[in-house]
């Protein structure tokens, strides 16, 4: 990542310059190297100061990122087995029972924090499954205001598998889990250092991530705004997965149609993942389609 790094100060060195000496007006500017490039909020006379410059390649409106949340009908009905209904539907008990339980891998998650103290999100120990939390809201902390980044966390690798655990809700009890709080209590955080976060974790702090979890995107289908971020994971072998969208969001088609999918879960670099209901064992209304 050194040569990312080494790529993003030679080239942003110029409009550093010009904003510090206000050639450009901007505010809540913020440069990054995981994508080579800056997010600040501008006004129209100063964007076209910006499109002017030969050291800007493109320049686009990030879209509004939201949480993906199932429609309360199409929610799993309760299972009589201990193993949850989505687990057993991927064969993942069957994986188990060949020893493929996740043991030594690390997932990434990008979330509205993790409940550490969770039942379900501890090993055999009683330890944390857990191992590192990053903060990029302006909450004080990583803790789970919402709920969604502990659900999240769990479908990875809640439970113990075919241990004594009552119920096992994830598909890698054995994996562990970094995760960078990107939902704030009272808006949203800053995504693109997130993506950077797990960049350097993996490049230059020994994590060996192997995948990020995003159940969030935007109702864009052709932003490119998180575009090289992604292109960077690949770069490191992390694997991206995201959510495709659900129907009803904001700004999202009121219901699923062909293209109707959003970014960054349309990427062709990604994985995307659409939702599918326990009770018709179907794709769910509500989960927008590529």
């Amino acid at each position: 990542m050194a040569a990312l790094q080494q790529l993003a100060a030679r080239t942003q060195k110029d409009l550093r310059t010009a904003i510090q000496n206000k050639q450009i007006h901007a505010q809540n500017v913020r440069f990054y190297w995981v994508f080579n490039g800056a997010q600040l909020w501008i006004t129209k006379a100063e964007l076209e100061k910006l499109l002017a410059r030969d050291d800007i390649g493109w320049v686009e409106l990030v879209p509004e990122i939201h949480l993906d949340r199932p429609v309360s009908s199409d929610r799993d009905i309760p299972s009589p087995d201990a193993v949850a209904w989505g687990v057993s539907r991927i064969h993942a008990p069957q994986l188990w029972d060949l020893g493929i339980t996740g043991q030594g891998v690390i997932v990434g998650s990008m979330d509205t924090g993790v409940d550490t103290t969770h039942p379900a999100l501890k090993d055999s120990t009683g330890a944390s499954k857990v191992i590192l939390l990053g903060n990029f809201t302006t909450d004080a902390d990583a803790s789970d205001w919402h709920g969604h980044g502990t659900h999240t966390a769990g479908t990875i690798l809640g439970g113990d598998g075919r241990g004594s655990f009552a119920e096992d809700i994830g598909v890698a009890p054995d994996a562990r889990l970094v995760h960078a709080k990107v939902f704030g209590s009272t808006g949203n955080g800053d995504f693109a250092a997130a993506f950077q976060w797990f960049a350097d974790l993996k490049a230059n702090q020994g994590y060996n991530i192997v995948a990020v979890n995003n159940s969030w995107g935007s109702c864009a289908t052709t932003s490119l705004a998180h575009w090289n971020a992604v292109l960077t994971w690949l770069s490191l072998d992390i694997v991206p997965v995201f959510s495709i969208g659900n129907a009803g969001n904001p700004g999202c088609p009121a219901q699923p149609a062909p293209g109707t999918a959003g970014t960054p879960g349309n990427y062709p670099t990604v994985i995307g993942v659409g939702a599918t209901s326990q009770i018709a064992d179907a794709v769910s209304s509500f989960s927008l389609w590529g």
